[in-house]
């Protein structure tokens, strides 16, 4: 049997259902009439059109208020008034061990860390292979983490890309400066290029 059968049986077996679609149109006649009992005790009668225009302009008017600067400016003022209290109670929660307060005081009062700087138990000396040498001798007796040692090897590797580069910027430099005095007409003899 069908999960569409097994549903059509269930609903035939209560009297008045015969398929699943008037079991659907059912509870959502049932989810519209307590919407409607709520906003009655709300003192929000919405049978008429004129009713709900009024209440959808009250709406509309509260939510103008909310995204207002001048409303986020009271917010602003109203927590530097009782911020001090509000903080207070925030913490008593959070000792009492209700995990929300305590989420929330962890969450945005101390900054996420991202990462912590590399606290390094050696001085790093010598060339770039004896300072990688260094490094993997501290990760292996222990004094580094893997990821301190990853972060020091990267480091090492960046500077040592920046030392490559320069080197390479200054040996051209010299080798352009030689090839103009070799290309200058005083270095032929005579004035006239070959």
């Amino acid at each position: 049997m069908t999960e569409t059968e097994k549903e059509e049986t269930m609903t035939a077996e209560k009297p008045g259902l015969r398929t699943r679609e008037e079991a659907e149109a059912m509870t959502i006649q049932k989810e519209r009439h307590s919407s409607r009992k709520a906003l009655m005790a709300l003192g929000l009668d919405l049978r008429t059109p004129s009713q709900q225009l009024r209440v959808c302009r009250e709406l509309c008017e509260i939510v103008r208020q909310l995204a207002s600067k001048s409303f986020q400016a009271q917010l602003r003022a109203a927590l530097e008034e009782h911020g001090e209290e509000i903080l207070e109670k925030l913490i008593e929660r959070a000792k009492k061990g209700e995990p929300t307060s305590g989420r929330f005081l962890i969450e945005r009062l101390m900054p996420a860390m991202k990462s912590a700087p590399v606290q390094v138990p050696l001085r790093l000396e010598g060339s770039s292979l004896e300072q990688a040498e260094q490094i993997k001798s501290a990760l292996a007796e222990g004094l580094l983490t893997l990821d301190e040692a990853r972060t020091l090897l990267d480091a090492l590797r960046t500077v040592e890309v920046v030392r490559t580069a320069t080197e390479l910027c200054d040996r051209v430099s010299k080798t352009e400066a030689k090839l103009a005095l070799l290309q200058s007409p005083s270095a032929t003899g005579n004035g006239h290029e070959a």
